[in-house]
C-alpha cells in the first residue's frame, strides 16, 4: 500500500493535530483498562466517527496497522507529527505493554508543544499585522493626504507650511522607492521564514544567542526535545534505550535540517567524549538555564532522571516564562503599530490646519 496521502487525508489529518493529545489519552486508557486491541480500536472509530477527521484516519491507520504487521508507528507515519511517531516507534519495541504509557508521554508533550507554538503562531501573527499597519501607514495615508490637499485647495505645494511641504516630500520619496523597498521586503521576509529552520552554521550560532527571534525559536525546539528525550530515554518493561539511539530517533523523524544539525552536534560529542557526562548538551541546542538544571539531576541519577526532571521543571516554570515574553513582545508590537499610525494621524491633521494658513498667503501674495 501506498504510503502518499490523498488531500482529503491530508486535511483530515491537518484537522486532527489540535485533537492528538486527547486522542492519545483516550487510546491509552482503552489499551490499559480494556481488553480492546488497537485493530478493533480503530476499526470501531472508522465506523463511528465516518465522515469526521477522526473517522478519515482511523479507517487510513487500520488499513495500514494490518499492512505493516500491527505496526502503530508506521500506520501513523505522516499523519500525526514526525517526532512524536518517532517516539511511538522506539518505545513500541518494548511490547504492547509499554504503549500505553507512551501514549500517555505523548500527551503531555502533545499539549505544552502545542502551547508554545500556539504562542510563538500568535506573536508572529501579530508582528505581521503590526507590519502592515505600519506599512499602510507611512506609505498610503501620506499619499492620500497630498492628493486630497491638493483638490481641496489648489495652492501650490511651496506655499504650504513645513509639515505639509514634508509630507509631500515624503510621498514623492516613497512613490520613487516603493517598488525597490517592496522587493527588498519580501526577499527579506521569505529568508527569515526559511532560515528559521534551515540556516545552520556558526552564524546561526551566534543569532541562536543574541537575536530575540531565532533566541526564541531555539528554546521552543528545546521544550520539544527535552520532552521527546525524557520519552524515549525512560524504562518501559524489560527495554531501556542509549542516549546515542535516542538521539537518531530524533534526527532521522526532524524534517527541519537545523534541528538536525543541533541534535548531531550532540551526536559528535558523545562520539568524541562517550557521553561520560551530561557536557555534551552544552552545544546550543539547551539555553544556559536548561543545560544547568540537566546537569545537576545528571550527576546524580543519571541522563533517564536528568531529562525526566528537567523537562518537567521547564514546563513548569520556564514554558510560563517563555509565554509571557512572547505575551509582552506581541503587546509592544501592537503598540508600536499603533504609535506609528497615530503618529502619521497627527501629521496629517498638522498638515492640514496649516493649509488655511497656506491658503491666505497665497490668496495674498
Amino acid at each position: 500500500m501506498s504510503d502518499k496521502l490523498t488531500f482529503g487525508q491530508k486535511q483530515a489529518a491537518r484537522k486532527f493535530r489540535s485533537k492528538r493529545a486527547e486522542y492519545y489519552e483516550d487510546l491509552a486508557a482503552l489499551l490499559s483498562t480494556t481488553n480492546r486491541k488497537m485493530l478493533s480500536i480503530l476499526e470501531a472509530d472508522a465506523l463511528r466517527y465516518v465522515n469526521t477527521p477522526r473517522g478519515q484516519l482511523s479507517a487510513l491507520w487500520a488499513q495500514r496497522f494490518i499492512d505493516n504487521g500491527a505496526n502503530l508507528a508506521a500506520a501513523w507515519q505522516g499523519t500525526l507529527p514526525a517526532d512524536e511517531v518517532a517516539i511511538l516507534y522506539v518505545q513500541q519495541d518494548a511490547g504492547e505493554d509499554a504503549i500505553p504509557s507512551a501514549l500517555n508521554d505523548l500527551a503531555v508533550m502533545a499539549r505544552l508543544s502545542d502551547r508554545v507554538i500556539s504562542e510563538s503562531v500568535n506573536t508572529l501573527a501579530v508582528a505581521f499585522l503590526a507590519l502592515i499597519v505600519a506599512t499602510v501607514a507611512i506609505t498610503v495615508m501620506p499619499g492620500f493626504s497630498v492628493s486630497t490637499m491638493k483638490e481641496a485647495i489648489e495652492v501650490p505645494v511651496s506655499y504650504w507650511g513645513p509639515f505639509g511641504r514634508a509630507m509631500a516630500a515624503w510621498d514623492e520619496t516613497v512613490k520613487a522607492y516603493a517598488i525597490p523597498v517592496l522587493i527588498v521586503v519580501l526577499m527579506g521576509t521569505t529568508w527569515l521564514i526559511w532560515s528559521a529552520q534551515n540556516w545552520v552554521g556558526q552564524s546561526r550560532e551566534t543569532a541562536d544567542r543574541t537575536v530575540t527571534l531565532y533566541r526564541t525559536l531555539r528554546e521552543v525546539s528545546a521544550v520539544r526535545f527535552l520532552m521527546a528525550m525524557s520519552t524515549l530515554t525512560r524504562k518501559r518493561g524489560n527495554v531501556m534505550h542509549t542516549l546515542e539511539d535516542a538521539l537518531l530517533s530524533l534526527a532521522d523523524s526532524s524534517a527541519s535540517p537545523w534541528m538536525r544539525w543541533r541534535i548531531e552536534q550532540v551526536l559528535d560529542r558523545i562520539g568524541e567524549t562517550g557521553a561520560t557526562t551530561c557536557d555534551v548538551f552544552d552545544s546550543g541546542l539547551l539555553s544556559q538555564e536548561m543545560f544547568w538544571r540537566l546537569r545537576d539531576v545528571e550527576e546524580g541519577s543519571g541522563f533517564a532522571a536528568a531529562f525526566d526532571v528537567t523537562s518537567k521543571y521547564v514546563a513548569a516554570h520556564l514554558v510560563p516564562r517563555l509565554i509571557k515574553r512572547l505575551t509582552v513582545w506581541r503587546w509592544i508590537l501592537l503598540f508600536t503599530g499603533v504609535v506609528v499610525t497615530g503618529g502619521m494621524v497627527l501629521w496629517i491633521q498638522t498638515a492640514t490646519f496649516e493649509m488655511k494658513a497656506a491658503a491666505m498667503n497665497y490668496m495674498a501674495g
